[in-house]
């Protein structure tokens, strides 16, 4: 139907109408030109042009849009989703402080955004800030309990403070969320052992000798658990 407007009455409107569609079915490289033609006459459309062009691969260009559109918008309901892609593309980039900026903006309007909670926890912990991070993982896996990335996230974090006993049971939560996670498992082990509590580590390790048919890290990992 929009693509049948488009042709009938060429307008910017039709193609803000007709590069959406494409979006909402996955062809964000088709909506780009579409998009394009509309973000000129219509400010809202420049957030899903640059939406397009990040998800696309087009980053820096997408970031520019995104940029713009969240400058001219702020209060418009999508320029919540234009901080969120700016702030991962942000930590993308390296540019630490600009993700975390443009997170507590989002948190300004929306305090318990789990969304922006995320950026701001691995933000804060990719700067070694592991105190900051922990509570924006938590406030992050209070909605999301099923991320076990996520609950690796606050274990290294914890196990950095020198929390072991709080680490070791993010890594628990990580690995009952996917047990047939090798990743999650050697965590879990390391943890373990660090703790001091080799013989509890020995079943996660040989787990993930298992899981990954004999990888050498699980393999020394499982070693390391039975000679404590």
């Amino acid at each position: 139907m929009a693509q049948t407007v488009l042709e009938r009455w060429p307008t910017p409107s039709a193609h803000y109408m007709v590069g959406t569609e494409l979006v909402t079915a996955g062809r964000a490289v088709e909506a780009v030109p579409h998009l394009r033609q509309a973000a000129a006459a219509i400010p809202p459309a420049r957030f899903n042009l640059g939406s397009a062009l990040f998800t696309s691969g087009q980053r820096a260009e997408g970031m520019a849009e995104l940029e713009a559109f969240q400058r001219a918008e702020p209060n418009m309901i999508t320029a919540r989703d234009a901080r969120l892609l700016l702030a991962r593309g942000y930590a993308e980039a390296g540019r630490l402080e600009d993700s975390l900026s443009m997170a507590r903006q989002v948190l300004t309007v929306t305090p318990a955004d789990h969304a922006a909670h995320a950026l701001m926890a691995e933000a804060y912990a990719a700067q070694g800030r592991f105190g900051e991070a922990v509570p924006h993982f938590e406030a992050y896996l209070r909605v999301q309990r099923d991320d076990g990335a996520g609950w690796t996230g606050l274990g290294i974090a914890l196990m950095s403070m020198g929390r072991g006993a709080d680490g070791v049971n993010a890594f628990r939560q990580a690995v009952a969320v996917a047990p047939s996670h090798a990743g999650y498992r050697m965590n879990l082990a390391r943890a373990l052992i660090d703790t001091g509590q080799p013989a509890a580590a020995i079943e996660h390790a040989r787990a993930a000798v298992q899981l990954t048919g004999g990888d050498p890290a699980a393999v020394e990992l499982l070693a390391r658990a039975q000679q404590r």
